[in-house]
């Protein structure tokens, strides 16, 4: 189509311009007069639904573009990425008019402006006056741009763009330009007595159905009955198969002009098929119109839209900045969030000029507001886990609803066997039907027995409280593992020669290298699929031609090896290839041989023998055929490089050693040996379904050091689980010594005593690394994890810098599952230590420290795992240990301290406050995650530990094992808290036996718990308040433990409150007594006082700690011993329960129902946090002043939640600014002492009450 040269000019539009130009431009009509003589049409649909961005701010600024070319604004704006840099294109208002500028960024947030991409035409040309908003495509070859024109603007300086407002097109071979103008390619033009009569604008263009569609804005003037002219403004679709070539318009547009909408980005969520095109909305105001609003609507088909579905995504309510004008978004993915580009003016403003480039986010996967969608699609806890071994496996998804009081009412899985049949609706392996229930979560697999090595691929549609049938959920898969140990073909294999010896070492004693073993194959055909199967004790790393296979370390999770032994699958086929492969694997002794003698035995361990590896590759190839290899004495082995490692002491490693290219399939193997063909381990071959260890993060040193010559001392700023990574060069033979510990000596030198202190070797926390000489090395160790904060580095060859090292963090890979934040840095400071020593003492199992033992105990996990729960998805690793319990139990029900354990831990270190995990995580799972399946599980063995403790307790006391472990000053009798203990186990399996439909066990258990509540006031109760000493422990237990008749209940608080006030608001407990005491005053309305203790900065406190430079929580209150445990965390559980107000209901496990009882007290002024529960995101967050009390929540929908809200009276609340009698999903319940109690449906919500009565308690 040839260009027509002035046509708007010559065809009287400029009769247009003049007339109507000041007041149809948007935001330009200021004066008195104009709007005197405007009358605007004002009967525009509004939006009634929200699809809230959050607002970020702005991240471009008007004013300091190259040659002044934006110092009168910055606005229209549209952002594309190419290869990891972001452009943004904008109009830059300048001193000649408005011109299509770039920007560039890494990071969407911080921008470098370059310049105008685009110059204004020729006088008589249609970009004359303006060659602004440049959208563009690119086809695979070319870039396109597709630019705003006019002929015409108003007066400078402002230099507005009026009507026409036409296409033009430019063409680049690079996202940065240059760009060429096409002056002769028109790709369409306004038209006469159309709806695109003014403007026919570009916009979003994405290809669909082998045609381009271009979404542009379109604009008529429309006769009004005054005579006047209005301006409506809607979008039209343009089509065409070139983008050089002509385009036609639709003859309707998507919605009609009376939406007064313009301007398009488009989007497309895979999960439920949808299409979300973002464009602003015009508003108007006193007369005056402006872009007021980012409008989003929502379709199936690109062709059919309905202008009912469509929702406010950003305006004045939700932007920070500019409070009228929100304009032009340009949206962009990023990760798990959609980035919304926008313009926008500071202020109450609603003008053209001086605005600038803003950004919002939305959380993916975007759900239509008002409809119910399942996302978030999860097996046993894991998101496409491979190789289980569960036959009936659990599925759970999360639905996302923006509309209130949503629900599921009904469900259809589909299970197939390949992802073609699922897609096609083929459900050969299971379809559940249309099944009538609310239940999202733990859904148990019913369909076609589940078989070795299947793989499984599912989705889910589900039905909503209107019976509105949902999309089917993006597809989801888990594979299943070797479920028969007859189908386990290969045989186990080891390697025990030192080097230059021509036998095996059978002496345990002597430490040989750690084995290298390899295999080359030769593929024919074609490969569909291919997993391995592989169990290395005690670690193992996996090759796969000449590349490490996944991302695990420390790999398979420790487990008593007699009992039983997890293997690890990979998903390979894409890594192999057609013709020759090698599979190569490396061994670590890991807690399979333990060398190291210290305090716990485990060099003493039943199952300790030598690494041992056994492994199955099967590979099935696209004709149907499938194909194992296996490890057997066709395999080769060797040394490695890596000649001495043990897990407390550290792994030395001898890079002279290596061979080159060992792991690559034409490696010469010729001079290796045949492995040795060993006993398989005793215990039974099961999949880890635990999330596996990774390295999580990297940590640059804050400081180094030389307190000594040659002794070079990294400090990395904060105490972690992991090892250190060095970066060095030198001669061939130089030895490098790492050393790690968590404190230093007066003299700087690194302190290791502390940690050290039950460990009989010489060497502890020590690495060793010796240069091979071929320029710059870079290692790291593979066998062993250290505790610390401090590395201390003698041998290097010259002179390290803080870029010779770096800190590997190390833990298993459980994913974030919350939140906290408040007012209050002290807290948050003790919330991030909290985070920081969970992270490190989980590594497969829980443990206390990650140094000085390493040791699963028992009482330190139970006491932190609400906090883990609340924080970390770590369901999954809690069931791998809880199995860890069943393979150590004794027939007679006792329990050791530790677990896994070697044998230690039977005669000192267990009793009922420790071996109580075994009932109370479990227990925990189902409150937190509603998990039934684990408890029906355990409950025999559950029965089977409180018969034990029958057997040892007294008169229904029990006296035997810990009791509150390091107390600040008072000691508490250990029969107080084993009792308590004793009594809660019992009730747990009372409750549990309930559940299961065990009468006689329910009856029977339920009134051992009563025998053993009457036996404990009997023994411990003084009367007056007072519990055996009046300690804390002993006061809280009882409290906590709901050990204390009620008409006491009131005596012993006041106890209590005095003990505390007497220890000038301080903490005089163990580790015990830390979960009992905040639990306690909270649950007796003693928040204040609790507060209090929680904000102490001196000893003993959480505060002083701090002060002292914590940052992890310490193992005693003075700091005396480790500086790195767990067990005293349990407060940052409180920090979500007591202060966010974040509770679960025990009738309603699993968060079904929410009870959010925020307490706003001390000096907080706000509260932050959330949870992402089995249902979905919980969020909580208030903020106080003198004046009010607003509490914001989110609901996930298919759940529902009872609301605390601080008040005078009811009257004096409102929701999302409506009286709460008129507020959506709200219903009042009652007033409960200082707090209006309601009860509400899914959703956001806000509550605001104006001056509550927030008393001291």
């Amino acid at each position: 189509m040839k260009k027509q040269t002035g046509r708007w000019m010559r065809n009287g539009a400029v009769m247009y311009f003049l007339s109507f130009s000041l007041f149809v431009v948007l935001g330009t009509v200021e004066s008195a007069d104009v709007q005197a003589r405007t009358k605007y049409y004002n009967k525009r649909p509004r939006a009634e639904l929200r699809l809230e961005a959050k607002d970020y701010g702005i991240v471009l600024r008007h004013g300091d573009g190259p040659n002044q070319c934006d110092v009168y604004g910055a606005r229209d704006v549209w952002v594309f990425e190419s290869d990891g840099t972001y452009y943004m294109h904008y109009d830059a208002a300048g001193p000649n008019g408005w011109l299509c500028s770039l920007a560039t960024s890494t990071d969407l947030v911080h921008w470098q402006k370059k310049g105008p991409v685009l110059n204004l035409g020729n006088p008589d040309e249609d970009d004359s006056k303006s060659a602004s908003y440049g959208t563009t495509y690119f086809d695979g070859r070319a870039w396109h741009m597709f630019y705003l024109a006019t002929p015409n603007a108003t007066q400078p300086p402002d230099r507005v763009p009026a009507f026409p407002y036409l296409t033009m097109k430019a063409k680049s071979m690079s996202p940065g330009g240059p760009w060429i103008k096409q002056k002769e390619v028109i790709p369409f033009r306004t038209k006469p007595k159309t709806y695109y009569d003014v403007t026919a604008s570009p916009g979003s263009i994405v290809k669909y159905n082998g045609e381009y569609l271009q979404f542009f804005s379109a604009t008529k003037l429309q006769d009004e009955d005054n005579g006047r002219k209005s301006v409506r403004r809607t979008l039209g679709i343009a089509r065409t198969k070139d983008l050089d070539g002509q385009w036609t318009i639709d003859s309707a547009p998507i919605v009609t002009p009376e939406e007064q909408i313009e301007n398009s980005s488009l989007y497309y969520e895979e999960t439920n098929k949808t299409w979300f095109l973002f464009t602003n909305h015009v508003g108007i105001k006193d007369g005056v119109e402006y872009t007021d609003a980012i409008w989003v609507y929502w379709s199936k088909d690109l062709n059919k839209w309905d202008s009912r579905n469509k929702a406010v995504v950003l305006d004045g309510q939700n932007c920070k900045w500019s409070k009228r004008i929100v304009g032009l978004p340009s949206v962009l993915r990023t990760g798990n969030k959609l980035a919304i580009f926008y313009d926008g003016l500071d202020g109450e403003g609603i003008g053209h000029m001086r605005r600038d480039i803003g950004l919002a986010w939305l959380n993916l996967p975007l759900i239509p507001p008002g409809s119910l969608t399942p996302t978030n699609l999860r097996c046993e806890y894991r998101v496409n886990p491979l190789g289980i071994d569960v036959e009936h496996p659990r599925l759970s998804w999360i639905l996302r609803s923006n509309q209130r009081c949503q629900k599921q009412t009904a469900y259809q899985v589909l299970v197939a066997s390949s992802r073609d049949k699922l897609d096609v609706g083929r459900a050969d392996l299971w379809d559940s039907g249309r099944v009538s229930s609310d239940q999202s979560v733990h859904i148990v697999y019913a369909g076609r027995p589940l078989l070795s090595y299947m793989r499984c691929f599912w989705k889910v549609r589900v039905w909503d409280k209107n019976q509105k049938e949902s999309g089917w959920s993006t597809p989801a898969m888990w594979t299943m593992g070797i479920l028969e140990e007859k189908q386990w073909q290969g045989q186990w294999i080891g390697y025990t020669k030192l080097p230059g010896s021509k036998s095996q070492v059978d002496d345990l004693k002597v430490r040989v290298p750690a084995p290298i073993f390899r295999k080359t194959f030769i593929l024919k055909k074609n490969v569909r699929s291919a997993s391995v199967y592989i169990c290395g004790l005690g670690y193992y790393e996996l090759r796969l031609n000449g590349s490490k296979v996944g991302d695990h370390v420390l790999d398979p999770a420790f487990t008593r090896y007699d009992r039983r032994v997890l293997y690890v699958s990979y998903d390979v086929g894409r890594e192999l290839i057609k013709g020759k492969n090698s599979l190569a694997v490396m061994l670590g002794n890991g807690w399979q041989n333990v060398h190291t003698r210290a305090a716990w035995d485990f060099d003493k361990a039943p199952w300790r023998a030598r690494p041992k590896m056994l492994l199955q590759l099967r590979i099935e190839y696209t004709d149907g055929s499938t194909q194992l290899i296996v490890s057997n004495e066709s395999w080769r082995a060797s040394e490695g490089p890596v000649v001495r490692d043990a897990i407390r002491e550290g792994e030395h490693y001898d890079a002279r050693l290596e061979q080159t290219g060992w792991d690559m399939p034409d490696f010469d193997d010729s001079g290796w040996d045949i492995p040795q063909i060993v006993d398989a381990p005793k215990g039974k071959l099961a999949a880890q379904i635990i999330q596996p260890i990774k390295v999580m993060e990297t940590i640059k040193p804050q400081k180094l050091t030389e307190p000594a010559p040659g002794v070079f001392v990294f400090d990395l700023g904060q105490n972690i689980a992991g090892w250190a990574q060095i970066r060095l060069s030198g001669p061939a033979g130089t030895t490098v010594k790492l050393r790690y510990g968590e404190r230093l000596k007066s003299d700087g030198t690194l302190e290791q005593s502390q940690i050290k202190v039950h460990v009989k070797e010489k060497e502890f926390q020590t690495d060793i690394y010796i240069l091979n000489g071929r320029g710059e090395e870079i290692w790291e160790p593979r066998f062993v994890y250290h505790g610390f904060q401090y590395v201390e580095v003698t041998g290097f060859p010259g002179r390290p810098s803080l870029d010779n090292l770096c800190g590997r963090v190390v833990h298993t890979s459980f994913e974030s599952a919350g939140t906290f934040e408040c007012s209050n840095n002290l807290l948050n400071a003790i919330q991030r230590n909290a985070l920081w020593s969970y992270r490190s003492n989980f590594h497969g199992y829980p443990t206390d420290c990650p140094h000085r033992e390493k040791n699963g105990w028992t009482g330190d996990a139970h006491l932190a795992a609400e906090m883990g729960l609340f924080n970390f998805k770590c369901a999954a690793a809690y069931t791998k240990w809880m199995d860890d319990f069943k393979d150590e139990q004794r027939q007679t029900g006792e329990l050791p301290g530790i677990i896994p354990t070697s044998g230690w831990g039977y005669q000192w270190g267990n009793g009922p406050a420790w071996d109580s995990a075994y009932l109370l995580i479990p227990w925990y799972m189902y409150q937190y995650c509603g998990d039934r399946r684990i408890l029906e599980t355990h409950y025999e063995r559950f029965k089977r530990y409180v018969n034990y403790l029958t057997g040892k307790a007294k008169n229904h006391i029990v006296s035997i094992g810990l009791g509150d472990w390091v107390p600040a000053k008072t000691h508490t009798p250990a029969s107080v808290t084993s009792t308590g203990y004793y009594y809660v186990d019992t009730l747990i399996v009372a409750k549990i036996a309930r559940m299961l439909g065990k009468k006689n066990d329910a009856e029977k258990y339920t009134q051992l718990a009563e025998n053993i509540r009457n036996a404990f006031n009997k023994s411990f109760y003084k009367g007056e308040g007072i519990y055996a000493n009046g300690s804390q422990t002993a006061l809280s237990c009882a409290l906590y433990q709901q050990l204390v008749e009620e008409k006491e209940r009131n005596k012993v608080v006041e106890k209590l409150v005095a003990n505390i006030e007497k220890n000038d608001s301080h903490i005089d407990t163990g580790i015990l007594g830390a979960k009992y005491l905040f639990n306690a005053l909270t649950a007796n309305g003693k928040h204040n006082v609790a507060y209090r203790i929680a904000t102490q900065t001196t000893p003993p406190s959480y505060g002083s700690w701090i002060k002292r430079g914590a940052t992890t929580l310490w193992e005693d209150w003075m700091g005396v011993a480790s500086l790195n445990h767990i067990m005293f965390g349990d407060i940052s559980a409180w920090f979500y329960k007591n202060l966010a107000g974040i509770n679960m209901d025990p009738e309603n496990p699993g968060f079904k129902h929410i009870i959010f009882h925020p307490q706003p007290v001390g000096d907080l002024k706000w509260v932050r946090a959330k949870h992402e529960s089995m249902y979905g995101t919980i969020r909580s967050s208030w903020y106080r002043d003198s004046q009010s009390f607003k509490l914001d929540l989110t609901v996930p929908a298919n759940t529902t939640a009872t609301v605390y809200v601080p008040a005078k009276s009811i009257d004096s609340i409102t929701e999302s600014g409506k009286a709460v009698d008129k507020a959506e999903g709200v219903r009042f319940l009652k007033m409960e002492g200082d707090d209006a109690v309601f009860e509400i449906g899914s959703g956001s919500y806000c509550f605001l009450s104006e001056k509550p009565k927030l008393t001291e308690k």
